[in-house]
């Protein structure tokens, strides 16, 4: 970002067990040193275990756009 911080938002998407598709937003962190896969692979990692979600299925999606333009 042009103030120098970058920062990672964490949204787990779930389906209940009525059917219904909710999202919760879980995280939201600053990324320190390097913006990484690894450094986002670990930060994404650290709030699955937080929660009790690292043994879950679990996708990844990342939108770079803002560091592309």
């Amino acid at each position: 970002s042009s103030n120098g911080y970058a920062f990672l938002a964490i949204v787990a998407h779930y389906i209940t067990n009525d059917g219904r598709l909710e999202e919760m937003s879980i995280d939201f962190r600053e990324i320190v040193g390097e913006h990484s896969g690894e450094n986002m692979a670990d930060a994404v990692w650290e709030t699955l275990t937080k929660y009790g979600l690292d043994d879950r299925q679990a996708s990844v999606r990342i939108d770079r756009r803002a560091l592309l333009q």
